[in-house]
């Protein structure tokens, strides 16, 4: 379905320690309740062959992401040089 809603739809895979995507979920207050993680990753689906996307891991600090993922798509950092 996502795919269907724009030519060009990268996927950002998070995959990683269930504990620690809880114990982060914990520390905040999230929109979807703790007690549900187990069944979001029980239906969560891998990247399919020919799905643009990449996997990332979730305990990497949340500006490495951004950087691996705006490297992987050829865009700007934002970020002058120097």
């Amino acid at each position: 379905m996502l795919r269907r809603g724009g030519e060009g739809t990268f996927f950002v895979h998070a995959t990683g320690d269930k504990h620690l995507i809880l114990e982060r979920m914990n520390a905040r207050d999230h929109f979807m309740p703790p007690s549900l993680l187990e069944s979001q990753l029980d239906t969560l689906e891998p990247l399919q062959p020919g799905e643009q996307g990449m996997d990332v891991d979730p305990a990497l600090p949340v500006e490495r992401i951004v950087a691996l993922v705006l490297a992987r798509l050829d865009l700007p950092t934002g970020r002058e040089p120097g």
